[in-house]
């Protein structure tokens, strides 16, 4: 857990302890579970970007051509340049 999160839990539980009719009770843990959520959410979207930068750098970090390699191709070395496919 987070410091944040951790003081988010704690100023809740303070007004929790505070309250003494039901519906501000289900008020507070509406908005503290709203809240928690987007929290999570926001973690959740960072998280996905993080990742998909690291899968989109190492995808290009791997793709090299037989060219690029000097690697035989079915045993004898390249000699003409390979053309893209249209």
């Amino acid at each position: 857990m987070t410091t944040s999160a951790i003081q988010a839990r704690v100023a809740f539980l303070r007004k929790l302890a505070t309250t003494r009719d039901a519906t501000q009770v289900i008020e507070l843990q509406t908005e503290y579970a709203q809240a928690a959520f987007a929290a999570s959410l926001k973690r959740s979207k960072e998280f996905y970007e993080l990742l998909a930068e690291l899968t989109r750098d190492t995808v290009q970090s791997i793709t090299i051509t037989a060219e690029q390699t000097k690697a035989p191709v079915n045993g004898r070395p390249v000699e003409k340049k390979l053309q893209a496919a249209e």
